[in-house]
């Protein structure tokens, strides 16, 4: 093998981690006669993770690719397999994307494992090139690639937090762990809800609400940013919230789709997005923790509560892909009721883990918080149970460097290794 050959499978195979969770609505054709890659693309058809996902084969190579979107209206994304990669095929690429609306993603499939070749298709605008045969993770790590780079989402994060009922001070939490990872582990965060008139996330970071989650959905419908803009609320250089909660209280806050497409646009600006869910729809609950790449359940240590979160878990761990995200377990509100409330280790025993993040009650700091007219983030009273949160914040959403980077950050001085190791802006 060349040097270039060698360059090749590295740039083609630089891919994100494991595609893990359902792929964003999208329209995808093939082009291909190659009997291993038609057989591969009709068991992706079957994949979960292709739930919302439409796949159609529309002809056999480049020319009936032409021929085809000469009259019809392009997809999301068309894959192309070829035997050859000269000149006249990459000319002919040209004239495909004549034909092709604007923002139409592109992979195609090879022959050869080529550098240059590679680079010059990154080059005038394909997503993608992968080589025969392919793999089944490969060109799912390359779809999923290529939909979220047309969001720009390929770094994004979505945290979810769960309540197990009402009042186990879901929205709380949330907002501390928003404010925690933006403010205290210098991350990009966007923080927002899904219950409409409902939300009391306002509450906690000193604002009225002025705007509806149907108004945000709305402005990505139009493609109006400024719109979107004047809909987000800029809390501190990293915090950022969504101004949603003026809707009527006994009304639907917003249809599923359209807080999805909504979600798909927050997270091509943020790195890190956190949806609270309490009070949401039920559809939007499960679309939301169907997508996050890390779950946490809120719930308090008393039985009804606990045997609430064991029947919880179990849902979730029933919903597909969930083998690679397990929920992290908050446990709130510990202390309320000493010597009545279960003790941190039967907790453990009857949920059946090992590890639990336990927030300690502090009734005075939080009801003077929600009384008040001071942020969250400007609340002193908090930096202590935020100085707690953010270590176990940083392993529960994966930063395993967490404790290192701090470390050699105290060491050697360096204020921005947190930013790059976050992921933040």
């Amino acid at each position: 093998m060349t040097d270039d050959q060698g360059a090749a499978n590295e740039s083609v195979s630089n891919r994100p981690p494991k595609v893990d969770s359902l792929l964003p609505p999208a329209k995808i054709h093939l082009f291909s006669d190659d009997l291993e890659t038609l057989n591969l693309f009709h068991t992706l058809g079957e994949d979960w993770r292709f739930g919302r996902v439409s796949m159609g084969i529309r002809g056999d190579n480049l020319d009936e690719a032409i021929a085809h979107y000469e009259r019809r209206k392009s997809p999301t994304l068309i894959i192309i397999q070829t035997e050859t990669t000269d000149q006249a095929f990459q000319d002919k690429l040209a004239d495909l994307a004549a034909h092709c609306d604007e923002g139409t993603a592109a992979i195609i499939i090879g022959p050869v494992n080529d550098v240059q070749l590679y680079r010059h298709l990154i080059s005038i605008g394909i997503s993608d090139y992968l080589v025969a045969p392919i793999e089944t993770e490969g060109l799912v790590d390359a779809i999923a690639s290529s939909l979220q780079n047309l969001v720009g989402a390929v770094d994004s994060h979505l945290i979810a937090t769960i309540g197990v009922k009402g009042g186990v001070g879901t929205t709380s939490v949330s907002s501390l762990i928003a404010d925690t990872l933006s403010n205290h582990l210098d991350s990009k965060t966007l923080l927002m809800d899904a219950c409409g008139g409902a939300s009391t996330l306002w509450n906690h970071f000193a604002f009225s609400p002025s705007g509806t989650l149907i108004e945000a959905a709305r402005a990505i419908v139009d493609k109006d940013e400024d719109a979107l803009k004047r809909l987000i609320i800029k809390n501190s250089d990293n915090l950022h919230i969504l101004n949603s909660g003026a809707e009527n209280i006994l009304d639907n806050p917003v249809a599923g789709q359209a807080y999805e497409m909504l979600l798909d646009h927050c997270l091509s600006l943020y790195p890190y997005v956190l949806a609270d869910t309490s009070g949401a729809p039920t559809q939007i609950k499960r679309m939301i923790l169907g997508r996050a790449n890390t779950i946490f359940i809120v719930t308090t240590p008393n039985v009804p509560d606990l045997s609430m979160t064991k029947l919880l878990m179990k849902e979730i761990s029933d919903m597909p892909g969930m083998e690679t995200r397990k929920p992290t377990i908050i446990l709130n509100n510990v202390g309320q009721t000493k010597g009545a409330e279960i003790n941190i280790n039967d907790v453990k025993e009857a949920l059946g883990i090992k590890d639990i993040i336990s927030m300690p009650y502090d009734g005075n700091t939080f009801t003077k918080a929600e009384n008040g007219t001071e942020s969250l983030s400007d609340n002193t009273d908090f930096n202590t149970l935020k100085s707690k949160l953010k270590a176990d914040l940083a392993r529960a959403i994966g930063l395993n460097n967490f404790d290192a980077a701090m470390e050699k950050q105290i060491k050697r001085g360096l204020p921005a290794i947190l930013s790059k190791l976050m992921g933040g802006q």
